[in-house]
């Protein structure tokens, strides 16, 4: 699988297998941590950040309370209508393979989480602004399309691993578009025979 986009950010991923229904929420996951990093606010070592930033399935893991956290939640995903031929945007007459381009929709919730109000709605406006006022430069990141992009009020967490925190959520559906390359296999030559008495 490749997503679309610029060449830097294929090669991001070149040589992963990331499941389709989990591209929105791990491209998604990857901005924030990229855009927290260029800040100073976040690094792969977790001592050394000052934000704890996961997908949906860290609501099972320890998270540290100390911390504010980010979670990234998908909803659900589907097939979009796409143009071309079957969806097929390119063909090699000589090796044979395809490449496909679909369109993939979703949405996403950004849970944004900490004991401190004003601390949780200032990351919940970080994350409003990243993906609202800079929506357009996500293309590069296979994000064909952004609509209702909503934040929410903040409130207070009750039942949850963490009810002294507050939460405000970022939500927005989104439309992807990945790029799927088939190749057929290639036929080898298993045998020759050379008869001597026709040379």
């Amino acid at each position: 699988m490749l997503i679309a986009g610029d060449a830097p950010i294929r090669d991001r991923y070149k040589g992963q297998y990331i499941r389709p229904a989990n591209v929105p929420g791990h491209v998604t996951l990857d901005m924030i941590q990229s855009y927290y990093e260029q800040r100073g606010k976040w690094s792969k070592q977790e001592e050394e950040s000052q934000l704890f930033i996961g997908s949906q399935h860290a609501l099972a893991l320890t998270m540290p309370d100390q911390k504010p956290a980010i979670l990234v939640q998908r909803g659900p995903v589907a097939f979009a209508r796409s143009s071309g031929i079957n969806q097929r945007r390119d063909h090699d007459f000589k090796t044979g393979s395809n490449v496909y381009t679909d369109l993939i929709q979703t949405s996403i919730a950004i849970n944004c989480m900490d004991g401190q109000p004003w601390t949780c709605d200032d990351i919940g406006s970080d994350m409003f602004e990243l993906f609202s006022m800079l929506r357009h430069e996500h293309k590069t990141y296979g994000f064909f399309k952004m609509e209702n992009i909503v934040f929410s009020e903040l409130r207070k967490l009750k039942d949850s691993a963490r009810p002294q925190n507050w939460l405000s959520v970022v939500t927005f559906s989104v439309m992807m578009q990945l790029t799927w390359k088939v190749e057929q296999e290639a036929s080898t030559l298993k045998s020759l025979v050379i008869n001597l008495e026709d040379v």
